[in-house]
């Protein structure tokens, strides 16, 4: 899929970032590894050092949150649309400066076209250490797995009439459409506050 803004689409090497840093487009996050997205636009994604005129997106990936914590949610839908999400997480010392989040998420769905499905699982766990009042350090760990078949879509007429078939009907090979992806994203990152103006950070 092309993502566009302001009319130029975002470059999948730059134009992506995971909790501000650079990954390009080649990992698939799963939406409950993440906490929200925002869009940075224009001149001002060289916020993030580039000078992207279309903008970026930042993933923001879920933290440990500072209370004990857990959510389980599952969820049915049309052409048998399964989605099951749970984590938990909280402090694991007294004092809550270290903390962790665990997760996992799976889902399956058919489609209205024949032979269209998708799998996906995805999980991982987040740890987070506030070792001094100045120095923060953090560990990811996330992967995904998903395999399903893909639709290319019913082709026009060359004077753009739409041909007269179910729109169930499924044109591409069943195997040859298949898909597979693998993935897995491993990261750390450490911030250092040297003011309360001033931070220096890496991964």
């Amino acid at each position: 899929t092309e993502v566009k803004s302001r009319g130029f689409a975002l470059d999948n090497n730059y134009g992506y970032k995971i909790d501000g840093y650079q990954y390009g487009r080649f990992f698939e996050l799963d939406d409950a590894q993440i906490d929200r997205d925002e869009v940075v636009r224009g001149p001002s994604s060289a916020t993030y050092g580039i000078a992207a005129p279309g903008g970026l997106i930042n993933y923001v990936l879920k933290s440990a949150p500072s209370n004990t914590q857990g959510k389980i949610s599952l969820s049915y839908g049309s052409h048998n649309d399964l989605r099951g999400q749970a984590s938990f997480g909280g402090p694991i010392n007294e004092s809550g400066t270290l903390r962790a989040l665990m997760l996992v998420s799976a889902k399956s769905a058919d489609s209205f076209i024949d032979h269209v499905y998708s799998e996906n699982v995805a999980g991982g766990a987040v740890v987070e250490w506030d070792a001094t009042d100045r120095l923060f350090l953090k560990a990811v760990a996330y992967l995904t797995r998903s395999n399903g078949t893909a639709d290319n879509g019913i082709p026009l007429y060359a004077d753009g009439r739409v041909p007269d078939i179910k729109r169930s009907t499924f044109l591409g090979s069943a195997d040859r459409n298949r898909s597979r992806f693998k993935g897995d994203l491993l990261f750390t990152e450490a911030r250092y506050k040297i003011t309360d103006q001033i931070e220096l950070g890496g991964n």
